[in-house]
């Protein structure tokens, strides 16, 4: 059987991909809904494409990492702690950015129902895939956390020979 963790590793990784691959698609509708209609191409929704980029690349290297070589690198718990926390808090930074530039005032005045639709649609699913990316972070550092504490004691005991520490 699987150990629990790779398990849900697995799950919160599919995920996460499945929400920034929707990010994806509607900070894209978002930037040729703007362009389509004249106006620039929203920094917000840019940023959150290039986030989710990262994402895809630290994601697949991560698993494809462990597949393929289970002491590369990319598997290592403090890399995969370093690259959660760095891009859960670009993925915040995305959320927060594409909710203060999303308007209502300016969708009720200037732009078309193309525009309000997708920064609508992008708004929740951007959040959604920072939660999980967050959810992520905190599970991984708290277990790799609660390993180091836990494992150091019965490491010793087993280099020992014995499994019960002695007082």
């Amino acid at each position: 059987m699987q150990n629990s963790f790779i398990i849900i590793r697995a799950v919160f990784f599919t995920l996460i991909l499945y929400f920034n691959l929707l990010a994806t698609i509607f900070a894209g509708w978002n930037i040729m809904s703007s362009t389509s209609s004249g106006m620039p191409a929203p920094g917000a929704s840019a940023f959150l494409v290039v986030n989710a980029a990262l994402i895809f690349a630290f994601t697949i290297l991560a698993y494809s990492a462990e597949v393929i070589c289970p002491k590369a690198r990319p598997s290592h718990v403090r890399f995969e702690c370093g690259w959660t926390v760095l891009m859960g808090v670009l993925q915040l930074a995305a959320s927060i950015y594409v909710t203060t530039a999303r308007s209502p005032a300016f969708c009720q005045s200037q732009s078309t129902w193309t525009i309000c639709a997708s920064a609508a649609l992008l708004t929740p699913i951007s959040w959604l895939a920072t939660s999980i990316m967050l959810v992520y972070c905190v599970t991984l550092c708290v277990m790799a956390a609660l390993m180091s504490i836990l494992a150091c004691p019965l490491e010793n005991a087993c280099e020992r020979g014995s499994l019960v520490q002695p007082r």
